[in-house]
């Protein structure tokens, strides 16, 4: 059995990484669209709400990502500072 340690080589990391992501990147997708479909078209109805309460399942993923987009973009424009201003704010 391989070490774990094996995959610090980046040459062998890389190769392995080539081989999973066709595999991974179709996984997500399916789960993805099997998540969607389920979320929009499977799930009850809120008994005050009706349907409309069912955008959340695209709306607080998507929003999330984004936010993690926009705090990785802060992080790199304020690298060479200690404390950045979107941390402080934060």
């Amino acid at each position: 059995m391989a070490s774990f340690w094996e995959y610090a080589n980046p040459v062998k990391f890389i190769r392995t990484a080539d081989l999973a992501l066709p595999w991974v990147s179709w996984a997500a997708l399916v789960f993805l669209t099997v998540g969607l479909v389920w979320g929009f078209f499977f799930t009850p109805d809120d008994f005050r709400q009706g349907s409309t309460v069912k955008i959340i399942y695209l709306h607080v993923p998507c929003a999330h990502g984004h936010q993690c987009l926009a705090d990785d973009a802060c992080r790199l424009a304020h690298m060479d500072r200690a404390a950045s201003p979107c941390q402080r704010a934060g």
